[in-house]
């Protein structure tokens, strides 16, 4: 559960907090408001026993390879608004807090890792969220 609720929250909180706008990127987040994320895992693959490493920034490389994936696949309801005609017809709102190596590598530090030093301790990169079908 420790995955479907950080990610919930970190989606909830990209959008619902976000301040002034850092970069380009950041746009998007200004324009889209009243986000309520519903995450459930319908597979979970662990990558493998290992031990827990000292915990440290994330070093999110492009792409994300690793020796041991973690396959995770779940569905995602967001309940939003937007007064952006374009973003409502797109899956970008989706896809968006995934998009960058910045919003990967925090949520992998700040949401993931804290809560859980087992599944997700070793974890250093996370994929582009991938939406069936494109």
């Amino acid at each position: 559960a420790v995955f479907e609720e950080e990610t919930a929250v970190y989606i909830e909180t990209f959008y619902n907090n976000a301040t002034e706008q850092d970069s380009i990127l950041d746009v998007v987040k200004g324009r889209v408001f009243g986000v309520i994320a519903n995450v459930v895992v319908t597979d979970f693959t662990p990558g493998g026993d290992t031990m827990p490493q000292e915990s440290g920034i994330t070093d999110v490389t492009e792409p994300c390879e690793g020796d041991i994936p973690v396959d995770v696949i779940f569905t995602l309801e967001l309940q939003y608004r937007t007064l952006d005609e374009e973003l409502k017809e797109s899956d970008l709102i989706l896809t968006f807090p995934f998009r960058s190596t910045r919003f990967r590598a925090t949520y992998i530090d700040d949401y993931l890792k804290i809560d859980d030093g087992v599944v997700f301790n070793d974890l250093y990169c996370t994929s582009r969220l991938e939406i069936p079908g494109n």
